[in-house]
């Protein structure tokens, strides 16, 4: 059974049936793109590398602790960086699957720890945080935090909006096997 077919619908569904000008139907928003209220949005891509049992998400091709980091050195940060990806197995999160999809007893007050710390791998050190929303077309890391640090403005780095398709793909491939 693929992972949506657990996931609740939180969202407004998709309707490409709206007018356009002069009456005329609208027409869909570009491939990558879905639209919601109204606004076309650029969906993101999804992988994760898996090191030494360490998952870490790659977003456009890029580690997310690479854009963490660039991040918050381009914003003057102090202490930028310092994330690594999780240890999901030393940690004993539970089903990937759950984990990613913020349903994990670990995700606390509506947020799911994307990086943990490099220096020791404990995602409680220094996390970097997001709220997972889940609709059956898209899933999306929103409000990213570093929860020891909530003075810091972290909009503009992301949200992530990945197609539910390529995401339920990148976590089950990320799996212990």
């Amino acid at each position: 059974m693929p992972l949506r077919a657990r996931w609740p619908l939180y969202g407004p569904s998709e309707d490409w049936s709206s007018v356009g000008p002069h009456g005329h139907p609208a027409s869909p928003p570009p491939v990558g793109h879905r639209q919601t209220h109204g606004v076309s949005t650029r969906l993101s891509t999804i992988t994760f590398t898996v090191v030494a049992h360490e998952v870490t998400p790659v977003v456009d091709g890029r580690s997310l602790t690479d854009l963490a980091t660039e991040f918050e050195t381009s914003r003057e940060m102090e202490q930028s960086g310092g994330y690594a990806g999780v240890a999901h197995v030393h940690q004993r999160f539970g089903p990937l699957d759950a984990f990613y999809l913020g349903e994990s007893e670990w995700t606390e007050k509506g947020f799911t720890e994307l990086l943990s710390c490099a220096g020791c791998g404990e995602v409680g050190c220094w996390p970097l945080e997001a709220k997972i929303v889940v609709t059956d077309a898209t899933v999306t890391w929103e409000g990213l935090r570093q929860p020891h640090r909530p003075e810091r403005d972290y909009r503009g780095l992301g949200p992530f909006i990945f197609s539910t398709s390529e995401y339920d793909a990148a976590v089950t491939s990320a799996a212990p096997r």
